[in-house]
């Protein structure tokens, strides 16, 4: 792994790997931890498809749970704003694809105060045996995680047309069925860092 990817892999264990710990198993080693959230080009669920109530779950690759609130940082806005000059396409596969259910079980948290704009901020984990997707509340004193998917070796990968250049920030998700969708890292080394570790579990 570059130098770069590194350290920023040991910055976000550092500051996220022990609010992480209770999403993981006893004997489970954390790998990598990397702040991200769903493309700003990425439209709402329609209603209907939405969540009838706080009990209600589904699943994809392992498990879907509605997920908390958190405010992403500043940098995140300006992100966002530039995207919206340099639009591409930031997701395929229809509301009843693996991408669409991912997008629907995460579309609480951007309802709630402080992101409805920002969009939900999320943490994509590599541990020794899988990856996780999984909400952690920044604006909490003592955080608890909330784990949204999970999934084996291998079945996630980076789509093979990289994103556009201008889009430091963006890495492209693709799920087991061939759907995919955009992701927004906080900083272009974390995206980078997603890159390098979808490729690593593959």
């Amino acid at each position: 792994m570059p130098d770069d990817a590194e350290h920023t892999r040991l910055a976000d264990l550092s500051q996220y790997g022990s609010q992480l710990q209770p999403v993981l198993a006893p004997d489970e080693v954390l790998y990598a931890a990397i702040p991200v959230r769903l493309d700003s080009d990425i439209k709402d669920p329609p209603s209907k498809l939405l969540p009838k109530s706080p009990g209600l779950s589904g699943h994809l690759g392992g498990t879907l749970e509605r997920v908390a609130p958190v405010l992403a940082p500043t940098e995140t806005v300006l992100t966002g704003i530039f995207n919206m000059a340099s639009r591409s396409k930031s997701w395929d596969g229809g509301w009843d694809s693996n991408a669409g259910q991912f997008v629907i079980a995460v579309y609480p948290c951007k309802r709630a105060e402080g992101s409805a704009i920002l969009g939900a901020s999320l943490q994509f984990v590599r541990t020794d045996r899988r990856l996780l997707v999984a909400h952690l509340p920044r604006r909490s004193k003592s955080p608890t995680p909330t784990l949204i998917a999970q999934f084996g070796p291998g079945q996630l990968r980076n789509r093979p047309e990289p994103p556009p250049k201008r889009q430091k920030h963006r890495a492209d998700l693709v799920f087991p069925d061939g759907s995919w969708l955009a992701l927004q890292a906080d900083t272009p080394q974390q995206a980078d860092l997603l890159r390098q570790v979808l490729g690593a579990a593959n």
